[in-house]
């Protein structure tokens, strides 16, 4: 990449950040009433600091938020649960039975690989970031040390974002800070003799990494190869040459907004956090207005003669010389309408980020017991929470779960796949899409709902009018259930071999009665027998047969 495009490429930079500053603003006022993964918006890395929290007064939206975002994390895509199933995008790879069990061992592997690196953890602190600042920028990478990817959460003060025509976030500008050392392990002879032969090894020098379809800025020839994202690092500010440039088949970051902005542009917007802004600020103030009315009345001002020195000590004494006196100026006021005031402010807080909804959820699960009862509550959970998962799974889960299955691809770690010859796999490139288990349970709960109504008022009907069991294929309705909940094909059998299976069993269920039949005429005939022989009168059967 020659410097015209560099310069090309800063120039796109500062547009951004330009229309970024709108956001700038209001996130810099939230994030002082939030935790410190919210700190430091100064813009420079080299000098971090943690946030000041000496006027901070009420810690409600903070708490809100960590409980919403353990909500939503927990259920979407948590360590506990199978969040998650991959499917071929290619239907003629997706119908060969060989290549399905394959693909259920890399999607075991990718499990894996999620629990040992750090995902579980930065997707609460992207989940965290949504619901306060309505984005989240994830940065995927692979980790040459551990072997395994990276997922980092990137601050919004350090990013520049753009999305395409069909808003979509495609272009990312990072800037980050690394030391002397940091910069030679990653970038080696390309950075600048000044940075190479520095004297402060601990000194931190800023540069900048940006991501972007090739075809984006007439970038096509700037980076060698033909796949699909470029990468290029430059020093900030330095644009005479790259440090660094990369290609992709995926782009490795994902940007997750809450909502998009009815005006357009590529960030987040009306997360909880941000349209409750005033409400925080507000009650912060009052919070802060009831301390100082409460001192007020614990420890009043008052009067004293020049001079005096008052005792103001429980049980004190002050002695008063001639013409000498104080008082104490009682504080006369209702505190009663400023608790009233924050209880509503904190509730509206509290109801802008569900915390109400995600703690009877919770208390839900401990009451219900039975797997029924439990399997009804999941499907009843997806359905009311579809609203919080919209972009979540196209915008964050998706990209995450194709680039870390090309990663894995990439370095060798999916043996099931390179088993395989090229003959047997449709398309030069494996591509995977993400079949998220959350939108599969709230297919169920919105597809299976009528079909339940059905065959309930079915069986009910069946005890006054038996022929009505003739109304439903129960084996099609059986086959649709256990696809609906992703049943292993090995558990359940086909229809005709289920048909056949009934007849066999109906045939040998007819030849035992049978058989039980036979068995008790021969046990009537012995008992009658029996009957005969012990019958010895005069006119018996037995004596009549004896005497000829």
């Amino acid at each position: 990449m020659d410097k015209k495009q560099l310069d090309k490429l800063e120039s796109v930079k500062k547009a951004l950040a330009s229309g970024k500053s709108i956001y700038m603003t209001k996130w810099q006022e939230l994030a002082q009433f939030l935790g410190v993964s919210f700190s430091n918006w100064s813009g420079d890395a080299t000098s971090e600091k943690l946030a000041d929290t000496a006027n901070v007064t009420d810690s409600t939206a903070d708490e809100a938020g960590d409980l919403m975002a353990s909500g939503i994390q927990g259920y979407a895509c948590g360590a506990s649960n199978a969040w998650f199933t991959m499917a071929f995008e290619d239907e003629d790879n997706s119908k060969k039975s060989s290549l399905s069990g394959a693909l259920k061992e890399c999607e075991r592997h990718l499990y894996k690989q999620f629990a040992k690196a750090d995902f579980y953890t930065s997707s609460f602190s992207a989940t965290l970031s949504n619901v306060h600042l309505a984005t989240a920028i994830i940065w995927m990478e692979e980790n040459p040390q551990r072997n395994q990817p990276s997922y980092t959460v990137l601050h919004p003060r350090d990013c520049n974002i753009m999305e395409n025509a069909a808003h979509e976030v495609d272009v990312l500008f990072r800037d980050f800070w690394l030391t002397q050392e940091e910069a030679i392990e990653e970038f080696g002879d390309s950075l600048p003799a000044e940075i190479k032969n520095g004297k402060d090894p601990m000194q931190k020098f800023q540069f900048t990494n940006y991501v972007g379809p090739r075809s984006k800025f007439d970038m096509k020839d700037a980076v060698p190869g033909k796949k699909d994202f470029i990468s290029v690092y430059w020093q900030t500010g330095r644009t005479r040459s790259t440090l660094k440039e990369e290609e992709y088949d995926v782009k490795p970051f994902a940007v997750w907004r809450w909502s998009r902005p009815i005006f357009g542009g590529a960030w987040g917007a009306d997360s909880p956090g941000m349209k409750q802004l005033s409400n925080i600020k507000q009650l912060n103030g009052l919070i802060e207005d009831k301390t100082r009315l409460s001192q007020l009345q614990a420890q009043p001002y008052g009067k004293k003669t020049r001079g005096l020195k008052v005792n103001l000590v429980p049980n004190g004494f002050t002695e008063l010389g001639p013409g000498e006196d104080f008082t104490v100026m009682r504080f006369q006021g209702d505190l009663s309408w400023t608790e009233s005031l924050i209880k509503d402010l904190q509730q509206r807080i509290r109801s802008a980020y569900y915390s109400d909804y995600f703690l009877i959820l919770s208390s839900t699960i401990e009451q219900r017991k039975t797997a029924t009862e439990a399997n009804g509550l999941q499907e009843e959970k997806s359905v009311i929470m579809s609203s919080f998962f919209s972009r979540m799974g196209a915008e964050f889960l998706e990209p995450v779960i194709e680039w870390t299955f090309q990663n894995e691809l990439k370095h060798g770690r999916l043996p099931w796949l390179a088993k395989f010859q090229e003959s047997e796999i449709v398309g030069k490139e494996i591509r995977i899409d993400f079949v998220s288990q959350l939108a599969k349970t709230q297919e169920r709960a919105t597809r299976h709902a009528p079909n339940q109504a059905y065959m309930s008022q079915l069986i009910q009907l069946m005890q006054v009018f038996p022929e009505a069991r003739y109304k439903v294929d129960v084996m099609a309705y059986l086959d649709d259930v256990a696809k609906d909940y992703g049943t292993d094909d090995k558990i359940v059998v086909g229809t005709a071999k289920a048909k056949k299976n009934a007849e066999a069993v109906a045939q040998a269920q007819l030849q035992q009665a049978q058989q039980q039949q036979q068995l008790d005429q021969l046990q009537q005939l012995g008992g009658a027998y029996k009957d005969l022989s012990q019958d010895t009168g005069e006119d018996s059967v037995m004596r009549k047969i004896q005497e000829g």
